[in-house]
Parts: structure tokens; C-alpha cells; sequence
């Protein structure tokens, strides 16, 4: 794969982390039920795409 995607990140291009992001989930030790039930909970508390992820049509 190498070299197939050009500035594909992590492959040949650096990862960059935001340097203001809107969230950050914690994981270390959580399942990823509990990440899913936190990133809703996020969404929910600012209506954001309620009605794109309840009916399972993401977001």
C-alpha cells in the first residue's frame, strides 16, 4: 500500500492533530458502546443530525 495514495495520512503523509478540536473522546478502557453512547450524547446536547443518525442513516 505504500506509495499507491499519494499524501495519504499515516501512510506517507504525517498524521496532524487539530490543534482546537470540537471534541475528544477518552478511550482508555471504554468499550465501543460507551464511545458510541458519548458521541451521541455530544451530538444530542447540541441537535446536531438527530434526524440522520436515529434512523440508522449516519450522519
Amino acid at each position: 500500500l505504500n506509495g499507491e495514495i499519494k499524501n495519504f495520512t499515516g501512510v506517507d503523509s504525517p498524521y496532524e492533530a487539530p490543534e482546537n478540536p470540537e471534541i475528544h473522546l477518552k478511550t482508555l478502557g471504554k468499550s465501543p458502546e460507551e464511545m458510541v453512547d458519548a458521541l451521541e450524547h455530544w451530538l444530542n446536547e447540541r441537535d446536531i443530525a438527530e434526524d440522520q443518525y436515529d434512523n440508522g442513516g449516519g450522519i
